[in-house]
């Protein structure tokens, strides 16, 4: 138990998992996975913990990551996906309002933006004009999600590219779960449709690159 300004926090203490030695011996990212899945899968923490010891093969882990960030190419196939689904919910009779992601997803709109204007003081603004002009149904259709969606939220074209973004203003390095009557702290887990996602590991947070589809499986 831990009281940060006079509020109780719960944590996971992993020397009762681990003996210290041992602990201390283990790469960082290896212990925030290992809090991760006691936390997340404890089904498989005995698996995990025979794995770290040297006592199994190496194999499969369950990682659930706490959130997930899309760029614009691979968030778009997601959205239409989910709008499918509530548009099949509703035809079946069901409350379309209860298909949103599972985790909290973050789209930022970072690579539909062409270079037309250069060498000028407006060039970035004026570059941003052609996009909402030439993407303006996308854009439509990207507001709709933000507003309807649960779970999702978007940073505007002109803002940062997304592995930036993340590093600089979503990065939480220790999540809050709320969900319970005390709050539990834990590691930032995360995954990211782009390649230099990695990148957040720098401030401690466990985060992989996944491709479209394994970033649309998360979100379900």
């Amino acid at each position: 138990m831990l009281v940060i300004d006079g509020r109780q926090y719960h944590f996971l203490d992993l020397t009762r998992l681990l003996p210290l030695d041992r602990l201390q011996r283990l790469p960082f990212s290896l212990r925030i996975l290992l809090e991760n899945v006691a936390l997340r899968s404890p089904q498989a923490l005995p698996h995990f913990l025979r794995m770290l010891q040297g006592e199994e093969a190496a194999g499969e882990v369950a990682f659930y990551p706490d959130r997930l960030m899309f760029h614009d190419t691979t968030c778009l196939p997601a959205l239409a996906d989910f709008a499918a689904m509530r548009d099949l919910t509703a035809e079946l009779g069901g409350d379309p309002q209860r298909i949103n992601p599972h985790i909290p997803a973050v789209l930022t709109i970072d690579h539909s933006v062409i270079v037309e204007s250069y060498a000028s003081a407006d060039a970035l603004e004026q570059n941003l004009q052609f996009d909402f002009r030439r993407n303006a149904e996308r854009y439509r259709f990207i507001r709709w999600a933000e507003q309807s969606l649960d779970n999702f939220r978007v940073i505007p074209p002109g803002t940062g590219i997304i592995h930036l973004m993340n590093l600089e203003a979503i990065a939480e390095i220790v999540t809050v779960d709320a969900q319970e009557e005390v709050p539990l702290l834990h590691a930032d887990c995360m995954v990211a449709t782009d390649s230099h996602t990695p990148m957040i590991n720098a401030l401690g947070i466990l985060g992989w690159g996944v491709g479209g589809l394994e970033g649309q499986a998360t979100l379900v």
